[in-house]
């Protein structure tokens, strides 16, 4: 509940005693993670044969260490993995993120305990296949998940395989 700090002041000679109490309230707020995951297309046309590069961010946003966090791309079939890079900033800048796990069509990154504050973002190379047709969706999910905590945060982009303009549909889930 509410936390309420009353101070008052009192001297033996004042007369007017309306102006000396006053009182701060404040709600106590439990100390927890909250993971965030946001995904984009970053550079490329999706057309088959191209390279595009997804850029995704991760931050807590929340007051208290996220453990065992893991960053999931699952990349649809119409896609192949090529590489990746990244940085964080875990307090200072760092332009290294731990090694992916890919299995398949999943691309993973265990980032381990995430302080409050705590952001990064990771940068995923992948190829359309040359037998995308013009119209194919790509629908393109990544996830955030935490052993402890608010953290399973998922985000799927939907871009179209086209000739030329890219057309981009985010919806967060």
């Amino acid at each position: 509940g509410p936390l309420t700090n009353t101070v008052t002041i009192s001297s033996s000679n004042e007369s007017i005693y309306f102006d000396n109490q006053d009182s701060y309230t404040a709600v106590v707020q439990p100390l927890e993670p909250d993971m965030t995951v946001s995904k984009w297309l970053d550079m490329g046309t999706p057309a088959p044969g191209n390279e595009l590069t997804y850029m995704i961010s991760w931050e807590n946003q929340g007051s208290a260490s996220a453990e065992g966090v893991v960053v999931t791309d699952t990349l649809p079939l119409i896609l192949t993995y090529l590489s990746y890079s990244g940085y964080s900033y875990t307090p200072g800048y760092t332009d290294t993120v731990p090694a992916a796990t890919v299995d398949g069509q999943v691309v993973s990154w265990d980032l381990g305990d995430v302080e409050p504050g705590w952001y990064g973002y990771l940068y995923v190379r992948v190829r359309v296949t040359d037998t995308a047709t013009i119209g194919n969706i790509i629908a393109n999910q990544v996830a955030v998940s935490t052993e402890i905590g608010r953290g399973s945060c998922r985000e799927r982009v939907e871009i179209s395989v086209v000739a030329g303009s890219v057309k981009k549909k985010r919806k967060c889930t």
